[in-house]
């Protein structure tokens, strides 16, 4: 490993450890020890002594250096200063109040609940465990109980950083990288629901949130070369989305049989191609997954450094993956990639860097494909044949792209199908990060690839998954993630083979659909009959958050900061991604699309109404009813063989009326 590479793991693991003390001090109570020694002493303990390939005096001397905060290091204080400068000054004088969520400040203009909300401290799951009325006022004093409450919360926070300890300590990779990649996921698996400072603060940013701040900031910074404006945000949001997804009308009825299948696979395509884009991204500028501040619906944002460097490179990948699509997808899909340079006071003003940057985009989506023209224009007109092999689903007719696998479908589509059909049934989603692999691995493992990128991926349940990994031993592979579908437990009982550096991590995805006998999903004909079975008819519903865009841009007042926004976000894909399912399996409802605020899922009439209205509830009880927070709907209702398209754009127009 190069110096550089010391340097910026040095920093990651630094950033992301300096505070872990206070996870001890309040498990434990203690307050005579400061929490820096106790991050120092979780370091020693259980990451350094138990990790062979940190066996580097000088880079653990780098890692408790920037953990203690130490003067010749002050990259960490800086931006653990930068990071800090968010918290809400209030007369707390104890650092054992529990985490306040965000959503409760939040007002747009409606009255806000005067009640008072907390979370218990508890793993982050697929379940919920919805925020708890307390007697806690704005300034996070305890009223009547205090003495029982703390003692409770003190049970809770120690059993956590127990669990904390035993997961970090059984981490077995060969790599900082991929020891840092996973540590991360474990960090936020434990810490997302326990306060970053509490002490003459208002606790409503977590230990996680403010940590991988700090990582942000601290990595952004070091690889900066201008001191006035250190910071550049990155904004990627891929147009053609909807009409991509949809894109799935049937010329026959061989083809139509599948339709949910494909739904559910193009939905998911557009996931696992965000995700490809964005670490092509933070790869090519050196960057780590904190630096990601938002990902999801094909719209993703990153911190950066800002360098000559690094502009250059965004132009360039926004090219790179511009002319990829366009060749694959033919105009079909494409991304627009804009970037902006700040000092400082982009965390004091967040939302207000957001909305700039978010504008910028909105102007350059009307020259989409406008960097690569000359490649558009530069095409060889093929020769016209008598005859021509046609995809019934998207209507290709280019013969490279054709393959017989099943019913005449081009090899796009008859992708978007495998997605589909093996997404439910998995329990990982597997990144492989490579610059070739070969056909047969490909072939026999349904390899989704994003070859031109370097990124491949493949979906597989827990015994499937060591067949794949052996099958890449002679393949050239540079690293791979095994991301844990819906479960937090990501760490395997066994080691996998010990050539490969593997990260490990976890993924909320919506994709609970209703199975029958053999665990295939159910086509439309038979899921229009569940629970209705003398008047079967499909209910089509669409929702989303009302007044996002207002909620992020006004809803936190003079504290519109980078945690806040980005804990909402993240709080949101927990709802949309992840719990979303629990609701699903109890009502029997496909989700055919759900991430950041968006819903749209399909059911039995009956079935759906009865979701829609338990949606409606949950949520309300996730924002801590606060009014300013409300979702809204729209459901059409249709026959089994009406097409998908159509029948989600007349949900679409009931949600808007």
């Amino acid at each position: 490993m190069t110096t550089q590479e010391n340097e910026k793991y040095a920093i990651i693991l630094g950033a992301l450890l300096h505070d872990i003390g206070k996870f001890e001090r309040r498990a434990t109570e203690s307050t005579s020890i400061k929490h820096e020694e106790y991050s120092l002493e979780f370091f020693r303990d259980y990451i350094k002594s138990n990790t062979l390939f940190l066996n580097q005096p000088e880079l653990n001397d780098k890692i408790e250096k920037y953990i203690d905060h130490h003067e010749v290091y002050h990259l960490i204080s800086s931006a653990d200063w930068i990071s800090s400068s968010e918290r809400i000054s209030s007369d707390s004088n104890s650092e054992r109040y529990p985490l306040i969520p965000v959503m409760q400040h939040i007002d747009i203009g409606k009255k806000t609940n005067s009640k008072m909300y907390y979370y218990e401290a508890h793993a982050i799951e697929t379940k919920i465990n919805f925020p708890r009325e307390s007697q806690i006022d704005e300034n996070s004093k305890i009223g009547s109980n205090k003495k029982q409450f703390f003692e409770e919360l003190t049970e809770k926070v120690e059993k956590l950083y127990n669990d904390f300890k035993k997961d970090t300590k059984n981490i077995r990779v060969n790599s900082i990288k991929s020891y840092c990649d996973t540590f991360y996921s474990i960090l936020e698996k434990y810490t997302c629901r326990i306060s970053s400072a509490s002490y003459m603060s208002i606790p409503d940013i977590s230990l996680f949130d403010h940590s991988r701040s700090v990582a942000a900031i601290a990595l952004a910074k070091h690889f900066s070369d201008n001191k006035d404006k250190p910071f550049m945000l990155i904004h990627g949001d891929i147009s053609g989305i909807q009409n991509f997804i949809y894109k799935i009308s049937s010329g026959d009825s061989s083809a139509s049989k599948n339709t949910a299948k494909r739904l559910r696979g193009r939905s998911f395509y557009i996931n696992l191609l965000t995700e490809t884009i964005v670490s092509y991204i933070i790869d090519s500028l050196n960057l780590f997954i904190s630096n990601v501040l938002y990902s999801g619906g094909g719209n993703f944002i990153i911190l950066a450094q800002n360098t000559k460097e690094a502009n250059s490179k965004i132009i360039e990948i926004e090219k790179e993956v511009n002319d990829y699509l366009f060749k694959k997808f033919k105009g079909d899909l494409g991304v627009v990639i804009s970037k902006e340079v700040f000092d400082n006071e982009i965390f004091k003003n967040y939302s207000n860097s957001i909305e700039h940057i978010m504008k910028l985009n909105n102007e350059q989506k009307s020259k989409k494909f406008f960097s690569i023209l000359d490649n558009i224009f530069d095409v060889n007109i093929p020769e016209i044949k008598d005859t021509l092999d046609v995809c019934p689903i998207c209507q290709s007719d280019e013969e490279k792209n054709y393959i017989k696998t099943l019913d005449g479908l081009c090899r796009n589509c008859y992708e978007h199908f495998v997605i589909g059909r093996d997404l439910l049934k998995s329990t990982k989603l597997v990144k492989i990060k490579s610059k070739d692999l070969s056909q047969d691995v490909i072939l026999s493992n349904n390899i989704i690839c994003f070859e031109r990128l370097g990124y491949y991926w493949a979906l597989c349940d827990d015994i499937k998954i060591r067949s794949l990994i052996d099958s890449l031993y002679k393949e050239r592979v540079d690293e791979i993630s095994i991301i844990s579908i819906n479960n937090t437990n990501i760490l395997p009982e066994t080691n996998f083979n010990s050539r490969f550096n593997i990260s490990y991590s976890f993924k909320f995805i919506g994709n609970y659909a209703p199975t029958d006998k053999d665990n295939d999903i159910l086509e439309f004909e038979k899921l229009a009959s569940l629970d209705a079975e003398k008047y079967p008819l499909m209910g089509i519903l669409r929702m989303d958050v009302d007044n996002l865009g207002t909620i992020f841009q006004k809803g936190f007042k003079d504290d519109k900061t980078m945690s806040r926004i980005s804990t909402l976000s993240r709080e949101f894909n927990l709802f949309f991604l992840g719990y979303i399912n629990e609701l699903a399996k109890e009502h029997k409802i496909y989700i055919a699309y759900s991430g950041g605020d968006d819903v749209f899922v399909v059911g039995s009439w009956i079935n759906i109404i009865e979701f829609a209205v338990q949606l409606r509830k949950d949520f309300s009880k996730f924002t801590c009813f606060n009014p300013n927070f409300t979702i809204s709907g729209g459901i059409a209702f249709c026959k089994d063989k009406f097409p998908i398209g159509k029948a989600a754009e007349l949900a679409g127009i009931a949600e808007r009326e």
